[in-house]
């Protein structure tokens, strides 16, 4: 795009830098026109809620409770499981309530871990939707002035087993997901890469909105239509002034995640209550770190895999920074 690179952000972080830098970055990159706050609104369980509730976006009931007073408040209208999440992304890596999505099956089991946390809490308490009525779905795509693309794919693996990143994923249509997803950009002014979350409840065919991500996700590589266009080609074909050429979704085509699926596996082989997986489970596979012709990326996995299982299992005491401070302690 002749001196401005196209920028594509890859986290929430990044999204919401760009954005709330646009005035500045965009004398020296290609952004998409998106207002300035919506990213950091939409990667916040909080403002996520907020807005499913004012356009009528079905989303499961959420309380956002910030001491141990209002978390047994909201017990006493809580019916359990629940799933307990960090409200906003860029704490998880900083000052997380919990390491991931958890689910607890009790109020005991919610006040015992509560009484790890510091005041005020970064977490919410968001209703279960439970796993054996439920199906998951990733719709990524591309709103824009001139083009909209929306991909759908059925989300069969995750680790941490059910509520965390993609494992083993599959292409098949769901028109009307993607459509709510496209409305909902529109509704809200979103321009830009998105991924998005839903959860299908069974029992009401009612498709629940779990987490809106104003970025490429990470198996983006499969998230590609029949005339080759995936969300990333549609941005820059759209911003660079070009036509982007029509397609239709794939279906069958499956995204293994070699180290999440080598985990996920035991637990999705126990699950025989989920609902049943349908029919192209024979489909072409792509896998996330594995290609004959450029191996050296599956090597460095595996070498890292290795190296991070030999630390898990190294005990760290003491560890002390330059400032003297203890770092780490396991």
């Amino acid at each position: 795009m002749g001196d401005k690179p196209l920028i594509v952000c890859t986290d929430d972080e990044a999204a919401i830098f760009v954005a709330e830098e646009a005035a500045v970055l965009r004398e020296y990159f290609t952004l998409a026109d998106v207002p300035p706050g919506l990213p950091r609104l939409v990667s916040s369980k909080h403002g996520l809620q907020e807005l499913c509730l004012r356009y009528d976006v079905p989303t499961p009931r959420t309380s956002f409770p910030s001491t141990v007073e209002e978390l047994d408040k909201v017990l006493s209208r809580t019916h359990f499981p629940v799933v307990v999440k960090n409200v906003d992304p860029w704490e998880r890596r900083t000052h997380p309530t919990v390491l991931s999505s958890t689910v607890v099956e009790s109020a005991r089991d919610l006040m015992l871990l509560a009484a790890k946390w510091e005041e005020p809490f970064g977490c919410l308490v968001q209703e279960y939707l439970p796993k054996e009525h439920s199906t998951d779905w990733i719709v990524q795509g591309y709103y824009g002035e001139h083009t909209q693309l929306a991909i759908t794919a059925r989300k069969l693996w995750a680790w941490p087993p059910f509520t965390g990143q993609t494992a083993y994923a599959r292409l098949e249509a769901n028109s009307d997901l993607a459509k709510r997803a496209l409305s909902f950009c529109e509704q809200i002014g979103y321009r830009g890469i998105f991924d998005v979350d839903f959860r299908v409840d069974s029992r009401e065919a009612v498709p629940y909105l779990l987490d809106f991500n104003p970025r490429i996700g990470a198996p983006f590589c499969l998230f590609e239509n029949d005339a080759g266009i995936d969300a990333a080609r549609a941005m820059h074909l759209d911003l660079s002034g070009r036509k982007v050429p029509d397609g239709h979704q794939r279906n069958g085509e499956r995204l293994i995640v070699e180290p999440l699926a080598f985990a996920a596996r035991a637990a999705y082989r126990r699950a025989v209550e989920l609902p049943t997986v349908s029919t192209m489970e024979n489909g072409p596979v792509r896998f996330a770190w594995f290609a004959k012709d450029d191996p050296l990326p599956f090597v460095a996995m595996v070498l890292r895999q290795l190296w991070w299982s030999i630390r898990a299992r190294t005990p760290l005491r003491g560890l002390r920074g330059k400032d003297g401070q203890k770092q780490f302690q396991t």
